[in-house]
C-alpha cells in the first residue's frame, strides 16, 4: 500500500533527493493487534511521504500484538522504507 502511494509521489520526491528513506514507526495496537494510531519517530525529509507512510501505518492489522502488563493494548516499533526507481516504488515495513 505505502508503495502504491509513494509511487504517485516518486518524480517530485526524486527531484528533491529523496527517492530513498526510511523512518521509524511506533503503532499502538488494541489487544487485538488492530492499530489504533501510528507516530513516526524522525522524519522522511518530506511530509506528504510521512502522511503516506503514517496513515497506512495506523490502519495495520498486527495479529499478535504485544501486550501490556495488564493484558490489554501495546504498541509495536516498525520501519518503514520507500525507494522510487524508474520501474516503479518499492516499500518494506518491517517489525524492530
Amino acid at each position: 500500500m505505502i508503495a502504491r502511494f509513494i509511487g504517485l509521489e516518486c518524480d517530485r520526491l526524486s527531484a528533491a533527493n529523496l527517492a530513498v528513506r526510511q523512518v521509524d514507526v511506533v503503532v499502538v495496537t488494541d489487544s487485538a493487534g488492530l492499530a489504533r494510531s501510528a507516530e513516526l519517530l524522525g522524519s522522511t525529509g518530506d511530509e506528504r511521504a510521512n502522511g503516506v507512510i503514517g496513515a497506512v501505518a495506523a490502519q495495520l492489522n498486527l495479529h499478535s500484538p504485544p501486550t501490556s502488563a495488564s493484558g490489554g493494548a501495546g504498541s509495536t516499533a516498525l520501519r518503514a522504507g520507500y525507494s522510487c526507481a524508474p520501474e516503479g516504488a518499492t516499500a518494506t515495513l518491517e517489525r524492530r
